[in-house]
């Protein structure tokens, strides 16, 4: 059997991530049947934006070097639109960077709960690639459904 566009698309991403050390594997969900792809994406802006000021400091913005690093993906855009994450936080040095990382889990649900008040949050550590194989199973062809870190930092 041949592989579709959407298969060699998936297989493909799931490699390149596996070249990835992550540390967290987050779900983002909204609760808000009908949200629209824009606003998911702006409400995951002003998540990874708070994120980064409490894991870095006010001054997150000039230390590109030490942000999240992650790879997110809508799931069910049309009925619960929620984002799946694999996150990387191994770029933190500090003692008190790594006393933040502690809260993770508990400051991703309070900065998610700011910007999507229904919304809830899933946080785990980041086990194995089984965690890749789940977040990229409704990948499409075109990747449409994606996001990055890495284009925040690049227009922030």
């Amino acid at each position: 059997m041949r592989a579709t566009m959407r298969d060699r698309v998936r297989e493909e991403l799931r490699e390149r991530l596996q070249d990835n050390r992550f540390t967290h594997f987050v779900t983002l969900a909204s609760n808000a049947p009908g949200t629209s792809i824009y606003r998911m994406d702006d409400w995951l802006k002003a998540w990874d934006a708070s994120m980064n000021h409490i894991l870095i400091g006010s001054r997150w913005r000039k230390r590109p070097d030490l942000r999240m690093i992650w790879f997110a993906f809508l799931e069910k855009p049309e009925t619960n639109p929620h984002w799946h994450l694999l996150v990387d936080n191994a770029g933190l040095e500090t003692e008190v960077q790594l006393a933040r990382l502690e809260n993770f889990g508990l400051e991703a649900d309070r900065m998610w709960g700011k910007v999507s008040p229904r919304g809830s949050v899933n946080t785990q550590l980041y086990l194995n690639s089984g965690a890749i194989d789940y977040v990229t199973k409704s990948v499409r062809g075109d990747v449409s459904m994606m996001r990055s870190s890495l284009d925040f930092i690049r227009n922030n």
